[in-house]
């Protein structure tokens, strides 16, 4: 007991010092509790999140995958693997990206409903984007917004695949996901000058100027330029 609670002091330190932003302090925290208590799951993820925020993704899927044998509840299962997936996703390279996949198909079944299952749809038709499975995508992203009708990197994301297939009905269906996106984002530079060249390609000029107008304004006040989420 007293070996646990000194971990968990250590762990906590760590916690505190990441948020900081002081990494290497958190990092030698972490080792520590873990050197304490080797199956302390709590300090086992919060070293794997550390890991990945520091680009160090062979590290922080070996850690998430240990947390995973500490046989953790299923919310925290669902959150290991959720992680894990972002990391394998993260490395870029395809058996990685279906590693991935695989990881948020079993989140999903670790625990089921509300913003996590959003975020897991999310996050496995993005991964399935980059492989070029661009069906199961658009039912992954569309998935996900009946999770969560808000979810504004679906919203994007939808739209970029969308807009990519050029039929006219695509196209529309891509217009109508960047305004959903920009009603909840108004500022987002990107999803308006998007907008833009959508509207252009169908032809409303006016609809047209008026975004890319309301892009330059974004711009100007501070807005974020990104179009899409990841």
């Amino acid at each position: 007991a007293a070996a646990a609670a000194a971990a968990e002091r250590h762990r906590a330190a760590g916690y505190k010092a990441r948020k900081a932003g002081d990494l290497d302090v958190a990092l030698a925290r972490y080792t520590r509790a873990l050197a304490i208590h080797p199956a302390l799951f709590s300090a086992r993820f919060d070293r794997a999140f550390l890991y990945h925020q520091m680009g160090q993704l062979d590290a922080s899927v070996d850690d998430y995958t240990a947390a995973l044998a500490a046989s953790p509840d299923p919310p925290a299962a669902a959150a290991t693997l959720f992680n894990r997936g972002i990391s394998l996703d993260c490395k870029g390279d395809e058996a990685s990206t279906r590693a991935a996949i695989d990881d948020f198909t079993a989140s999903l079944a670790a625990h089921r409903g509300g913003a996590h299952a959003a975020d897991a749809l999310h996050n496995r038709g993005y991964a399935r984007r980059r492989l070029g499975e661009h069906g199961g995508a658009l039912a992954d992203y569309t998935a996900a917004l009946a999770c969560d009708p808000a979810h504004i990197r679906a919203l994007l994301n939808r739209a970029a695949l969308l807009a990519r297939s050029g039929t006219p009905a695509s196209l529309e269906d891509a217009v109508a996901d960047y305004r959903a996106a920009l009603a909840l984002e108004g500022t987002n530079v990107g999803a308006h000058h998007l907008l833009g060249g959508l509207l252009e390609r169908l032809g409303r000029e006016e609809e047209a100027v008026a975004a890319y107008r309301a892009s330059i304004d974004a711009a100007s006040s501070g807005g974020r330029a990104s179009s899409r989420g990841s």
